[in-house]
């Protein structure tokens, strides 16, 4: 039993600058309506600024050299934040909050 062997033709889809625009329009459009109907409606966390603790100075008399640890909702934040020491009075360092409604900080 003896197959025919058949030719299949495999054509290159052409599409120009103007189709190529339309598509990516249309893409767009339905990335953005399906965002829309798929988000789940608690845009707290989106639309709530990014807050920061800034440590600015630490002076002491007794110590040239300090670590600071501050505890903010359970993360703990380490100052200086690239060495293990910092002389006192040295450069001010900034760290990104965890989003929420109300901060508990300790040092």
């Amino acid at each position: 039993m003896t197959k025919k062997l058949e030719k299949k033709e495999i054509s290159i889809a052409k599409i120009g600058a103007k189709g190529s625009i339309l598509v990516a329009l249309i893409t767009a459009i339905g990335g953005g309506v399906a965002g829309y109907f798929v988000r789940d409606g608690n845009d707290t966390q989106a639309t709530q600024s990014q807050r920061w603790i800034n440590i600015e100075k630490i002076k002491s008399e007794t110590y040239p050299y300090i670590r600071l640890i501050a505890k903010v909702n359970g993360v703990n934040y380490s100052y200086p934040s690239k060495s293990l020491w910092a002389q006192v009075g040295s450069n001010r360092e900034r760290f990104p909050l965890p989003v929420a409604e109300s901060y508990r900080i300790s040092f």
